[in-house]
């Protein structure tokens, strides 16, 4: 048997390094340019007591190591040649990713990891995984995928903030990775678009939603790396036929291991799998609507949903006989609520208990068919949950009054369905206005604040102004602006 290294490969080697000289000095050159830039971009400067000005680089100011750099080189190789097919060569888009790499990894680490009230909850479930604390502990409406990823990193890459972010940079590569690969397949390939790049890798360096987010200690980043991974599988499913079954199994198989995976990392980034999944199907039926077609597409979307629907039903079990609190867990009613009264401004004025109340039987804004219901329900109101809602325009006037029926402490689907299509029918306006204007609120793109006439306090405002949103100028923009070593929110 003939060595790995022997002469004749080693010559091989040697002789394609004399070929691709030129190629390989000048991708050399780009990575030392781009990694001065970035080590000069990153340098810090303190006084010290003697009023001396001092600047330290990123390896002196303790936010990366040597040896962590190089570890982090190598896992980013590694995930190219994993997502090249294992093959002995890369692609040009891959190496001019490679050529950059060393330089997103000085940017990377120079910021510092946004922890929260939540990153501190799920590193006690962490503690749960590694046997430290009993299963009855475990918050309910957590699910598990976040708290096995924090795991992973902690076995992997090591338990301090260092080792958090060497896992975090490694699926922050994979998310750039894939856009890579999904860019290709579309046919944007680096010799026939080279501005495309340009703009991409500017992106990729100085955005600083991307950049904040996979520095928040939050499943957020994991769910954007699912996003992106879907998206370009699903766009692959695309152009897959359906007779082709071993592609279609792998498809599948991804999707369903997926679907279970983001539903349990959380519960509404099951869509960062089912939407990619179902735009896809659409596309595919409307080009070739076959009876083949049908089956494999609609046939994996229900697989999936069937697959997602067992596993919450075993993951509760399993938290019931733990003794988990079963007030904590999330059911499809609570999911559903998000997409009806959290997105129509709504404020709850009070909890029907009197049949005999003069103010809702008084009420002009109330239908004479709530009232009539309320008066058929009179026997059973002291022991229901009906609320009473204002309904509010965008500027904080009142419209409306509805009442919520609701029979049990937890709504169910249907309950909650059937409000969202009475509204919808009756203000529809109100309604798709607020899915909007709150998505761009909660993207950082409008300025939330309270309506004049105070009924509610989540009234975006039509002004666009970055960093006044809400969650993105507590976790994604302050990650991108902190600036101390190990800032917390």
């Amino acid at each position: 048997m003939h060595s790995v290294f022997s002469s004749k490969s080693i010559h091989q080697i040697i002789s394609q390094i004399e070929k691709h000289r030129k190629t390989i000095l000048r991708y050399l050159i780009k990575v030392m340019f781009f990694l001065i830039i970035a080590l000069l971009c990153t340098i810090i400067s303190t006084v010290d007591e003697m009023g001396v000005r001092q600047y330290q680089n990123i390896f002196q100011y303790g936010g990366i190591t040597i040896f962590r750099f190089m570890v982090s080189m190598l896992l980013s190789i590694a995930a190219c040649w994993a997502l090249s097919g294992f093959k002995p060569y890369f692609s040009k888009e891959f190496l001019w990713f490679l050529s950059l790499t060393p330089a997103l990894c000085i940017v990377f680490f120079a910021f510092p990891i946004v922890t929260t009230w939540d990153t501190a909850l799920y590193h006690v479930l962490v503690k749960i995984l590694e046997g430290e604390l009993s299963w009855a502990s475990w918050d309910a409406v957590r699910g598990i995928g976040f708290p096995a990823v924090l795991t992973f990193f902690r076995r992997v890459f090591g338990a301090g903030r260092i080792g958090m972010m060497t896992g975090m940079f490694l699926f922050y590569q994979i998310f750039h990775l894939y856009a890579i690969k999904l860019f290709c397949k579309m046919g944007l390939t680096i010799h026939g678009h080279p501005r495309f790049y340009s703009v991409f890798g500017l992106l990729a360096v100085f955005n600083p939603l991307l950049l904040g987010g996979f520095h928040a200690l939050l499943c957020e980043f994991v769910g954007a790396l699912i996003a992106i991974v879907s998206i370009y599988y699903a766009y692959c499913w695309t152009k897959t036929p359906a007779h082709h079954w071993k592609k279609q199994m792998g498809y599948s198989a991804y999707f369903l291991l997926m679907s279970i995976f983001a539903y349990h990392l959380k519960q509404t980034y099951i869509a960062a799998v089912l939407f990619p999944l179902a735009a896809a199907a659409v596309i595919v039926l409307l080009k070739t609507p076959s009876k083949g077609e049908w089956l494999c597409r609609i046939g994996t979307i229900t697989i999936c949903a069937v697959a997602v629907l067992i596993s919450i039903k075993c993951w509760y079990s399993f938290l019931n006989y733990q003794g988990a609190d079963q007030q904590r867990l999330v059911t499809t009613g609570s999911i559903t609520q998000g997409l009806s009264r959290n997105l129509v401004q709504y404020e709850e004025v009070s909890l029907i208990k009197e049949a005999d109340d003069i103010q809702w039987k008084a009420d002009p804004y109330l239908s004479q068919q709530e009232k009539d219901k309320l008066n058929d329900l009179a026997e059973m109101i002291p022991n229901r949950h009906d609320k009473l809602y204002n309904i509010v325009d965008w500027q904080g006037n009142l419209i409306d009054r509805v009442i919520f029926f609701q029979s049990e402490p937890q709504t169910s689907a249907q309950e909650e369905i059937s409000f969202l299509w009475g509204e919808l029918r009756s203000h529809p306006r109100a309604v798709l206005s607020s899915w909007i204007k709150n998505y761009l609120g909660l993207s950082n793109l409008l300025k939330s604040g309270a309506s004049p006439s105070n009924i509610s306090v989540h009234i975006p405002t039509s002004q666009v102004e970055f960093g006044a949103g809400n969650e993105n100028s507590a976790i994604f923009y302050r990650g991108y602006l902190a600036r101390g070593i190990g800032e917390n929110v």
